[in-house]
This record gives structure tokens, C-alpha cells and sequence, in this order.
């Protein structure tokens, strides 16, 4: 008689979401990427590459701002200008207000102002998320909307054109 054990094999899934729990109001409309996203999940998905996949922002309440990354806890993902234009666009379109880029970046050992990596797949990132903060120190909402409230084409790829060591 021949006794044949079986293996079971077990297959790991890797479950990852990118969600956001910020509602932008309907005039704001114009932020919205090529994938009808608004910019609080853009922010999201880029967030999430260095969240192990999952990663919600938050909506704002009263008096509350997104401050950007904590000492000791700041990250590629965060330190980089299109996720602070994109946070600072989910501030304005949740009617609150938004910190400059250099107290947003005051934590980050190393800064992008590109985003730092692969673009997430199932997200693009808005052209007005590429804002030269770094110089103006500042989202600019009228740049943002680009002449007469146009839209402006989003990047499916990114790449690192430049570092700043702090």
C-alpha cells in the first residue's frame, strides 16, 4: 500500500487600498485627474507605496490642517512636492486651509519634487501636482487651474529629475 501525503500549499494575497474619507466640494470638480479621482485619493495612492499598499486620508474637520510628516517618521512618500500639492488641493477643496511647503517638508531629511518612484498603477497624477514649491514655497490654486479653469494633462509615469538634501 502506498500512502501519498498531499501539501497544501497556501498563497499569500496581498490586499492593498487606497481610499480617502474626504468629500471635495462640487466646484472643485477641476482637481479631479483623468480618472475622475479627487486629489485626496491621488494622495492616497501615493501614500500608500510606503504604507505597505493601504493607506486612507483623512477628511479634515474644523480648524484642522494636513502638517506633513512627523520627525522621525517622514518618508519618500511624503516628502516629495506632488503629494503636498495634491494634499494642500484636498485642503482647498474641503474649504480648509493648507501649510506652506517648507513647513510641510520641515521633518524631511531628503526631498523630491517629483514623486520619488513608480506611480501607483490605477491612479495618475494631475500636470498641477509638478508646482515648483520649492522656489515659491507655496500651492498656487490659480496655477492649478491653468488658464480659464482649463484642465491640464496628467503624468501616468513619473520619474526623479531632481533631489534636495536638507
Amino acid at each position: 500500500m502506498i500512502l501519498v501525503t498531499g501539501l497544501a500549499s497556501v498563497c499569500m494575497l496581498r490586499v492593498t487600498a487606497q481610499q480617502t474619507t474626504a468629500l471635495c466640494s462640487s466646484q472643485y470638480n477641476w482637481m479631479e485627474n483623468i480618472k475622475n479621482q479627487s486629489p485626496c485619493l491621488v494622495a492616497a495612492y501615493l501614500q500608500s507605496v510606503c504604507s505597505s499598499g493601504s493607506y486612507t486620508v483623512q477628511s479634515l474637520g474644523p480648524s484642522m490642517q494636513y502638517t506633513g510628516p512627523w520627525l522621525g517618521q517622514a518618508n519618500d512618500c511624503e516628502c516629495n512636492t506632488p503629494t503636498y500639492c495634491l494634499l494642500s488641493a484636498c485642503s482647498i477643496c474641503q474649504n480648509a486651509t493648507y501649510v506652506s511647503w517648507s513647513s510641510w517638508s520641515f521633518n524631511c531629511s531628503t526631498i523630491y519634487n517629483e514623486y520619488p518612484g513608480s506611480i501607483p498603477n490605477g491612479t495618475a497624477i494631475p500636470e498641477w501636482a509638478y508646482q515648483d514649491v520649492l522656489t515659491t514655497d507655496d500651492f498656487d490654486v490659480t496655477i492649478a487651474q491653468g488658464p480659464e479653469g482649463e484642465l491640464v494633462s496628467d503624468y501616468a509615469l513619473g520619474t526623479l529629475t531632481s533631489l534636495q538634501t536638507t
